[in-house]
């Protein structure tokens, strides 16, 4: 048998020690003779050299880490570490504390591929250098290639670009990184990008700045994965966004949460032609102008970007003067599973030159000071399913050209400051309300507006408007302009204003108002139309309500055998959501949104607290029980 042997040339590990202990004194002077594949392990102590890996992939490792060992060029070389002649994956940098090329530059990689790892970057680059050398990527400077880096910190670097890191036409992978304290007088605090990949998992940003845009990440036609990573006190004080600042870029957002950040224009990200994905990101206390945590800009006519927001929570960003999130001139936005809570205002939507389309579904909006849901010159917008609460402007104000259908939501406790805390207007086609709850709302204009232009079409069933006030005599529900049908809803405890008001309906329209439950209403029924066939009108059982605005603590839970139920009248469930009387023991089923439900508990007449109603001549009555107190007497 014939056996074959390869010689495999093995790698030399060799020695620096600045003290003369190695085999070498000098890092350069031991690159010079190393070969690809060699490991140079340096002891500790100050290394005033530069140092070019000069085209080889060797292994460069500090053994006792950066505290312990630097490379110091002193001034005298354009940067302190060079990558220039193609090193790839093989080449890495392992260990050190850099300092000082000219103007204080520290590393550079052009056209190479190496990997950085446990670095230490601080304070390089002059903030009195103007954009003379080490002001573009004090601390790193990438032209080309596939660097990696990884477990380093940048920290007080200055520049005019990407005090930490500038990178152009490369792709760069930076993991488990800290970035403090960096500035730049003009754009990217810590990251400045242009045509490139970027990728930053499990890192670190801390109060870092820029005069101009993006006090951590400015960038420009590059795609930006913000994985798994936090920033705490971004700043930019002039024009863009506090902490990233994007354009004409692609961003996916996971896993993050940006906090304490300013910025003049999206607190905490300012994207201008960007497609943005945002999923499971905390924006807490982000402080600015426009769009407090997040402004989004499509400019131009033409097909826009998409956003694509996802358990997305917006907080405490109540010092800004507009929203915590602004969107302008986007052609398709999906919000979805995210919250809204404690903003100045919520989130505004200018469709503008674009004909877009929203989509926002299992959301909360909540405690805004203003506006919760703000929608302008949009095409279609679909609400499902979502949460309106306490919000001291109007909950949702749409203005749209195409279809809107709002449906399985809860409106309650909100206060439209300077209207209906509900309203709806424009060259809509057609409208679908559906499965809604409007509960505890007040406002000058009642609680929801409809206004149509030409030949808009208007549908409300299985809604219920419960406990809802307004002002100055103003209606509980308005419609205007519209070809209307409204049908099997549920109408109980409204305030001493009158409940629907029907205006300027024109020739041809029609008003139709068929199937409804009108129950204990203080001020009349219906302003400019009349009752269709089969509406159950009820004397005024004199109960009280809770003002709490809290969607579930005013629910009103019927028995599967009330007539809400057995006739599918209001957002209660239908006859097909209770169990069969042989279906076993009595249960509770819940349904749609607010914890509106069905309990199987009680006699058939005991659905409204603690009360007794009866049929009588298809009408429903309750009879008053005036030794009940207010508390008893709540729902």
């Amino acid at each position: 048998m014939l056996f074959f042997l390869a010689h495999v040339a093995l790698a030399t590990t060799w020695s620096v020690d600045v003290g003369g202990g190695g085999d070498f004194a000098s890092i350069q002077q031991a690159m010079g003779v190393a070969a690809t594949g060699d490991v140079i392990e340096v002891e500790p102590g100050l290394y005033a050299e530069s140092v070019d890996f000069l085209g080889k992939d060797v292994q460069l490792v500090a053994v006792a880490g950066p505290a312990l060992t630097v490379i110091d060029a002193m001034g005298d070389a354009d940067r302190a570490v060079v990558f220039r002649n193609g090193e790839s994956a093989g080449a890495s940098l392992v260990g050190f504390t850099i300092h000082n090329g000219v103007g204080g530059a520290g590393v550079e990689i052009d056209g190479a591929s190496p990997v950085l790892e446990g670095l230490v970057l601080g304070d390089l680059g002059d903030p009195l250098n103007g954009f003379g050398l080490g002001s573009v990527g004090a601390a790193l400077w990438i032209a080309g290639g596939h660097a990696v880096v990884r477990d380093c910190t940048f920290e007080r670097n200055y520049g005019q670009y990407g005090a930490a890191i500038a990178i152009q036409n490369g792709v760069l992978t930076v993991e488990n990184a800290v970035f403090i304290a960096n500035e730049v007088g003009s754009y990217g605090g810590a990251i400045w990008a242009l045509s490139s990949t970027l990728t930053i998992r499990d890192s670190r940003f801390i109060d870092n700045s820029a005069l101009y845009a993006g006090g951590d990440i400015s960038a420009s036609e590059t795609d930006l994965s913000w994985l798994g990573s936090t920033s705490i006190g971004a700043r930019t004080d002039w024009i863009g966004g506090g902490s990233l600042d994007l354009t004409d870029s692609v961003a996916s957002i996971a896993g993050a949460s940006f906090s304490a950040a300013f910025g003049p224009s999206g607190a905490c990200l300012l994207g201008e032609r960007t497609d943005l994905d945002l999923l499971d990101v905390l924006f807490d206390g982000c402080v600015g102008g426009s769009g407090a945590a997040v402004q989004l800009q499509g400019l131009g006519a033409g097909t826009g970007p998409i956003v694509d927001v996802r358990r997305v929570v917006f907080a405490g960003d109540s010092d800004a003067p507009t929203s915590a999130m602004s969107i302008s001139n986007y052609s398709d936005l999906s919000i979805a599973d995210s919250t809204f809570d404690g903003n100045l205002g919520g989130l505004i939507i200018d469709g503008s030159d674009l004909v877009g389309n929203l989509q926002i579904a299992d959301s909360l909006f909540s405690d805004s000071l203003g506006t919760a849901v703000f929608v302008s010159s949009m095409n279609q917008v679909e609400v499902s399913r979502s949460t309106f609460r306490r919000n001291g402007g109007q909950a949702l104000y749409v203005n749209a050209y195409g279809d809107v259908d709002v449906s399985d939501s809860a409106f309650c406790g909100n206060d439209g400051s300077f209207g209906a805390a509900v309203s709806m207007s424009g060259w809509t086609q057609d409208t679908h309300w559906n499965r809604n709850v409007f509960r505890e709302n007040h406002g000058p204009g009642g609680t929801l507006e409809i206004v149509g232009y030409d030949s808009v079409s208007a549908e409300l069933t299985h809604n219920d408007f419960v406990g809802n006030t307004a002002a100055g005599g103003a209606p509980i529900i308005r419609f205007e302009r519209l070809d209307l049908m409204f049908t099997l809803n549920m109408l109980f405890d409204n305030g001493d204003a009158p409940i629907v008001s029907v205006e300027n309906v024109d020739l041809g329209d029609v008003a139709n108002f068929d199937n409804n439950l009108w129950y204990g209403n203080l001020g009349g029924a219906l302003l400019g139309a009349t009752f269709g066939p089969g509406n159950l009108l009820i004397e005024d059982p004199g109960v009280g309500r809770s003002w709490d605005g809290n969607c579930p603590g005013s629910d009103l839970v019927p028995s599967c055998a009330s007539p809400l139920v057995a006739d599918g009248i209001g957002a209660f469930p239908g006859p097909e959501q209770c169990p069969k009387p042989s279906s076993g023991p009595p249960e509770t089923k819940k349904a749609g949104t607010g914890g509106r439900g069905c309990s199987t508990a009680g006699s058939p007449s005991a659905w409204l607290s603690g009360g007794s109603l009866s049929w009588v001549a298809g009408v429903l009555r309750r009879p008053r029980d005036r030794s009940r107190s207010p508390a008893q007497s709540r729902y």
